[in-house]
């Protein structure tokens, strides 16, 4: 429940996390590929992971 704000987008390209920043949702870009890490960084993305199992340590248990 609520508004995007309150939940995040997981994704892999510019064009999710454009998608994302129209609707106000939080976003955390992944790929496992170095070159498309750094393309989501450089488009913006806040957090980009190379693993989700970066994603997994960071929650609560």
């Amino acid at each position: 429940a609520g508004g995007p704000e309150r939940h995040v987008m997981i994704g892999d390209s510019r064009s999710d996390l454009v998608t994302a920043q129209a609707v106000g949702m939080p976003f955390i870009g992944y790929h496992r590929k170095a070159g498309a890490r750094e393309l989501l960084a450089a488009a913006g993305a806040p957090v980009v992971l190379e693993s989700m199992r970066e994603l997994l340590a960071a929650l609560p248990d």
